[in-house]
Order: structure tokens, then C-alpha cells, then sequence
């Protein structure tokens, strides 16, 4: 697979994105703290996600990327939208908001279609493969063997995706801390790297 030249790209840019994050002072309130947390870990995954794509762990490398989303998506939504009782609740692991509702006054508060625009091209397929299923396991299989079958371009959307979501991740980060030089060299990038293509097919 011709992979070599995008997974060095993610790498350099996973490099540049935590250079910048180590940089950051963050408030030490409740909610900028757990935010922060949070993006902190969707970062963490890209850098997981690459080194299983150029290792070959291709299934754990599409169960993963939903997982990373769901990190920044947290963090954005615990920072901008939660209130303080969903807070606190959040805090002490008693949280009854759910996914749909946490995206859903995300994508109100944003007001920018990105996260419609990610959940429209691959949410059902990033939670098929996540949750192993028929996708995944379609995946695993040739016409006499069980093994990776994994198409060149599954792979290297997902590569895109990850990427776009590590930048929003630095990005949600860079705001909290107030780091509006950093903040401005990712928000234009973030936006035009969101649209990750068409649905992986059956």
C-alpha cells in the first residue's frame, strides 16, 4: 500500500500539534480541567491511530476512530455547552446526558456544520467498525482465508479523519487556554479538513 508518504505527514503533524499544546497554560477551574483532559486524549488516539495504521493493526486502527472523535466532542461540549450541575455530575461519573444530546447542542453552540458534516459522511460506519460490525468483519475476510482485506481508501480516509479531528482537538485546546496565535494557525486548517468522503460500503 502506498501509505508511507501520508502516515510521515500525520506524523509531522501530529509533532507540530503537540509542540503547540505543550505550550498551553490552562486555567485550573473544574470545567477547563476536564476539557482539557478530554482533548488531551483525542490527541493521544491520533497518535495511537497512526502507529497501528503504518503497524498494520488495521481493525484496531477503524475501531479507533470513533473513540477520538468522541474525545474532542466530549471536551468541546464539557467546556461550551455543559451546565454547571452536568458538570459536577460529569465529575463524579454520574452523567445522564447522552451522546446524541451532547452532539447535538455541540453542533448548535458551533453553529458550523462540522460536526454534521462528519457524522453525515461516516458516523454509521465509524460505529460499525468500533462495535465489529458486519463492515469489520467484511474486512477480515478473503473468498479462502480470515485476514486483513482492508481497502487502500477506507484506510486513508480514516488517516484523514483522525487528522481533522486531532486538529479540532488542538484547536477547542488552544482556545480554552486563550492562546489566540495558535488557535489561528488551526482554525481555517480544521475547517477545510472535516469533509472525510463518502460512506465505506457493505
Amino acid at each position: 500500500m502506498a501509505m508511507a508518504a501520508p502516515i510521515d505527514e500525520a506524523k509531522q503533524l501530529s509533532n507540530w500539534l503537540w509542540d503547540g499544546m505543550h505550550g498551553l497554560k490552562i486555567d485550573a477551574g473544574l470545567r477547563e480541567r476536564l476539557a482539557i483532559s478530554a482533548l488531551v486524549v483525542a490527541l493521544h488516539h491520533h497518535k495511537a491511530l497512526i502507529f497501528l495504521l503504518e503497524n498494520g493493526s488495521y481493525q484496531s486502527f477503524m475501531a479507533l476512530l470513533r473513540p477520538q472523535m468522541d474525545a474532542w466532542v466530549n471536551g468541546a461540549w464539557l467546556h461550551r455547552c455543559a451546565t454547571d450541575k452536568e458538570l459536577e455530575d460529569f465529575a463524579s461519573g454520574k452523567s445522564h446526558v447522552q451522546p446524541k444530546e451532547i452532539f447535538a447542542r455541540l453542533e448548535a453552540d458551533l453553529d458550523s456544520g462540522v460536526i454534521a458534516s462528519i457524522k453525515a459522511a461516516r458516523w454509521k460506519e465509524m460505529c460499525d467498525f468500533t462495535h465489529t460490525g458486519i463492515l469489520q468483519l467484511q474486512r477480515n475476510l478473503t473468498a479462502d482465508t480470515v485476514e486483513p482485506n482492508y481497502a487502500e481508501e477506507d484506510l486513508l480516509r480514516g488517516l484523514t479523519q483522525a487528522n481533522a479531528c486531532a486538529i479540532i482537538a488542538a484547536t477547542f485546546a488552544a482556545g480554552i487556554a486563550g492562546d489566540d496565535g495558535f488557535a489561528d494557525q488551526l482554525v481555517e486548517h480544521a475547517l477545510d479538513v472535516t469533509d472525510a468522503g463518502p460512506q465505506a460500503q457493505a
